[in-house]
């Protein structure tokens, strides 16, 4: 299937993700990250985010809609429920739109 991933795509968060609003850009088999910043002039200016870079792979997008893509990445969830049990960790996949 050929993607067409042209363009700057908008990084949809939910409740639990809260901050600055974030950018895609895909270059190659690069993903760039962006942010939304308030320039002296009061308009907005995108900027590179350079701590965060990453490689794409195909097998962790899936298009929803010819306008929407999904993300997948392995990574690790943490539970802590108070100081007195030990915290429990476990491998997971977090899907992000």
């Amino acid at each position: 299937m050929e993607f067409n991933l042209n363009g700057t795509w908008l990084f949809v968060k939910t409740g639990g993700h809260y901050g600055k609003t974030d950018l895609l850009e895909f270059d190659n088999d690069e993903i760039l990250h962006f942010t939304l910043e308030k320039g002296d002039d009061s308009f907005l200016h995108k900027e590179r985010n350079q701590l965060w870079n990453e490689r794409l792979n195909v097998e962790e997008l899936e298009f929803l809609t010819p306008n929407r893509i999904r993300l997948s990445r392995k990574g690790i969830k943490r539970t802590v429920s108070n100081f007195e049990e030990a915290s429990i960790s476990s491998e997971c996949i977090f899907e992000l739109d």
